[in-house]
């Protein structure tokens, strides 16, 4: 069967030199992370990215208007939070051996923040100008910024003014550009675009200047030999890229993009990259083969937002950065990000990101397997967990039925079940071992499952039906459960206005129904026919004709509960906190989480899972004190672009509140 697995870590290595990043074999060994920082991936789609010259650290902006440093390129450092006001435009440099934050916001005031490699902030300044900035870039310890009133000012890493020039009467200073050491900025005067050289060394002073001819840009860009300059024309949207001599000459004219969001910069002096809706190569060839290769540079399938460092065009993609040179494109982020629906298989932790990736965990929140089906070759449907190295696997098949297999993650190997119509419910008792198909008209499809002798064996069906459609399923081994065959609760007609609650008994060999109108929530059957209701905001636990339990819910608490193994605690989301009772109704603690919607007892029945914003958090469900929490699983680089993933939720681990 054609599947792709993702794999739980890759490691990575990055030439300082060159940026360009070599990845190893995939391999089971974990990487060492500096556990000092505490990653968070982006709750939502990145928008904005800056780079370092030498790309080994990046900061991105995305549409919540959060931030992120990422401290490495490298796939060893996952990024961490920043707290500033919202960019409209970034930069980050290098200052010893911190990294340089430069944000302007939207009033065009400017920040500066000096950041160590854990995101922990070292020093903080706000650059003096009155009239704000139009632009800010970073070099070696500080940064350059250009003034609404034609000057450049230089300042250092601290916010102390070290230097400033003014164009000339009837200029305007369009953009600047700084690379390995060299400064220069783009001057407008009249009708001719100047290309002045800037000196930065005891001051900051005019240099030579050079004509570029036939350029109006703003978007600008040097190359780390500063023999060549790019620029995007404000007029026409052409990309040019000249060579410097004696006579700056155009030796490409590029594709037309639109110059007010295009970002440019060169990986090497011959590989300028355009970065707008797309990432774009420009190959700086021989005179008579100025395109030659530039179809074959790689490129991401998405773009939104990015920069240009050594070696590497660094892209958003999703909450994950795409690094592409003149050889590959490899992505950079978690594997698994955010948090999906929650169930237990056997002693760990089911979570499904989508309908086709699944992690494992752990109650510490450890991956310790995932998988991804969806491929580009097949329709695909969805799928749900059996046990730690099960699923059941959903695909259309060409006669537009629903083929469903079992499908071993560890050995990749698949088992037919059958094909079927539009399957309206598929579920699986681990107890008994039985994996049950409900299609709409059709008595439900049951079949032994026998994990150690990969066997699928059909069993007689049930002949359980509503008019309506099914809401829950629960199949049981009579012996057990007190006779009882199966619980099921669903609408008796398409038009009903309640459900029916239906329990079958096997008496003298045939099934024999009792059925009762009900108006709650059906919160879990266990395996000896113990039932949990919640009607009216009233919650019952009744055993046949014994009720063992009953207490009201509090105000404001949803019906979204979870009962250990010993029928004695249940946790519950009460607005915005996390609640453990006993089954008297009587509260044992009570703990806030940001964004809770689903509760759900470790296997052990020692914490307590939260499904929380974008993220997992566990508490110990003795004092409800928290013991983990993740946002991400399965930091690295990655060798396949992500597909489509984004919660558009701020994750619960930047939660400041949180101990």
């Amino acid at each position: 069967m054609n599947r792709c697995v993702i794999s739980l870590l890759a490691l990575a290595a990055c030439d300082p030199r060159t940026g360009e990043v070599a990845v190893a074999a995939p391999t089971a060994t974990r990487a060492v992370v500096d556990h000092a920082v505490k990653g968070v991936p982006h709750g939502g789609p990145i928008m904005q990215v800056a780079v370092t010259e030498t790309a080994d650290a990046a900061l991105t902006f995305d549409v919540l208007s959060s931030l992120r440093l990422w401290p490495a390129l490298d796939g060893m450092r996952p990024p961490v939070p920043i707290v500033a006001s919202a960019p409209i435009e970034l930069a980050l440099g290098h200052a010893g051996t911190d990294l340089l934050a430069a944000i302007r916001d939207d009033s065009n005031s400017v920040t500066l923040l000096r950041l160590g490699r854990d995101g922990a902030v070292h020093g903080r300044a706000q650059l003096s100008g009155e009239l704000g900035y139009d632009q800010v870039i970073a070099i070696d310890d500080g940064v350059l910024a250009r003034t609404p009133d034609q000057a450049i000012e230089w300042f250092s890493a601290d916010g102390e003014l070290r230097g400033k020039v003014v164009a000339e009467p009837g200029q305007r200073i369009q953009a600047i550009a700084t690379r390995h050491g060299g400064a220069a900025a783009l001057v407008r005067d009249g009708a001719t675009t100047q290309l002045r050289w800037l000196e930065l060394g005891k001051r900051i002073a005019w240099r030579n200047i050079q004509v570029l001819p036939a350029a109006r840009g703003s978007a600008f860009a040097v190359s780390p030999d500063h023999h060549r300059v790019a620029v995007v024309d404000d007029s026409t949207g052409i990309v040019l890229v000249y060579e410097l001599g004696l006579q700056p000459a155009a030796i490409i004219h590029g594709t037309r993009v639109n110059a007010e969001s295009v970002s440019l910069g060169f990986t090497d002096n011959d590989h300028a990259a355009v970065i707008g809706s797309r990432l774009e190569w420009h190959v700086i060839a021989p005179a008579d083969d100025a395109w030659a290769n530039t179809a074959a540079m790689p490129v991401p399938p998405q773009v939104t937002g990015g920069a240009v460092g050594d070696g590497v065009a660094v892209t958003g993609i999703f909450d994950m950065l795409a690094l592409s040179n003149k050889a590959s494109t490899r992505y950079l982020g978690y594997a698994a990000a955010g948090a999906g629906t929650m169930t237990t298989v056997g002693n760990e932790v089911l979570v499904g990101f989508t309908g086709t990736h699944f992690a494992w965990l752990d109650s510490n929140l450890t991956l310790k397997r995932q998988i991804e089906l969806q491929t580009s070759e097949r329709r695909f449907a969805t799928a749900f967990a059996l046990d730690e190295h099960h699923l059941v696997e959903e695909t259309n098949t060409p006669a537009n039925k629903y083929h469903l297999a079992i499908v071993d993650v560890d050995n990749h190997e698949s088992l037919p079940v059958g094909d079927f119509g539009v399957p309206e419910r598929i579920e699986y008792f681990a107890d008994i071992g039985v994996l049950a198909v409900v299609t709409r008209g059709d008595p439900v499809r049951r079949y032994k499952v026998d994990f150690a002798k990969h066997a699928v064996t059909e069993m007689p069906t049930l002949d359980i039906n509503f008019k309506g459609s099914f809401a829950a399923l629960r199949l049981l081994d009579p012996e057990h459960a007190d006779g009882i065959v199966a619980i099921a609760l669903g609408w008796p007609s398409e038009y009903a206005e309640h459900y029916r609650l239906d329990t079958y008994r096997m008496e003298r060999g045939k099934l024999v129904k009792q059925s009762r109108r009900f108006d709650g929530t059906l919160a879990r059957i266990d395996g000896d026919g113990t039932i949990y209701t919640i009607e009216g905001g009233r919650v019952t636990v009744q055993r046949g004709a014994q009720k063992l339990a009953s207490f009201m819910l509090a105000p404001g608490a949803r019906p979204l509960l979870s009962f250990d193994s010993k029928h004695t605690r249940v946790a519950l989301l009460e607005g915005r906190d996390v609640v453990l009772r006993d089954l008297t109704g009587a509260q044992k603690w009570r703990t806030p989480v940001w964004g809770g919607s689903q509760v759900l007892f470790a296997p052990d029945d020692k914490h307590v899972i939260v499904r929380a914003s974008a993220g997992l958090v566990v508490l110990d469900a003795a004092s409800g004190e928290r013991t983990a929490m993740e946002c991400g699983w399965g930091f690295g680089i990655q060798t396949t672009a992500p597909l489509f993933r984004s919660s558009n939720t701020e994750p619960v681990c930047e939660d400041s509140t949180l101990p």
